[in-house]
């Protein structure tokens, strides 16, 4: 997704992060995420994963009202925190002037057609606790079947 702390949309001066020809307007979220969700509502995917995430208020706002749950892991070390600082820098301002959001993996998916199987079992898995620096979201999801019993399911 490019999480919007990642973006570089915010920036006065450029890095080697930085987008080249691409318009900073295209980069802001007030732009990128009305496009994400109209391009989610267009396909109405039954599941939805997501990297660089780091705007679950907003996605829930409009995904929520569609018929999809969440679940979000954040990244323990987001470089978000770094992007943060280097902005206080940038623009003289005190050290907690700023804040942003760490980015992280997100699944959204329609609880017409998805069931959590177990709520136990969700695996939030950090990456200061694993030997992978891996940031992971396991969230056991049963299929609801199509017919009109809808809490009966055919798959686990």
């Amino acid at each position: 997704m490019l999480a919007d702390g990642l973006s570089t949309a915010y920036r006065w001066t450029k890095t080697e992060k930085s987008f080249i020809g691409v318009d900073t307007e295209c980069l802001q979220w007030t732009y990128r995420g009305l496009r994400i969700v109209e391009e989610l509502s267009r396909f109405d995917p039954d599941l939805i994963a997501i990297e660089e995430c780091d705007q679950m208020p907003f996605l829930s706002e409009y995904l929520g009202p569609r018929g999809y749950a969440h679940y979000f892991q954040p990244k323990t070390k987001s470089p978000v925190r770094h992007v943060a600082a280097a902005m206080i820098t940038e623009r003289g301002l005190e050290p907690d002037a700023l804040s942003m959001p760490p980015d992280g993996v997100a699944i959204f998916f329609k609880t017409q057609r998805f069931a959590l199987s177990d709520s136990v079992k969700v695996q939030h898995i950090a990456m200061d606790q694993n030997e992978h620096k891996l940031t992971a979201l396991a969230v056991p999801l049963q299929i609801l079947s199509n017919d009109d019993d809808a809490a009966k399911s055919y798959v686990d």
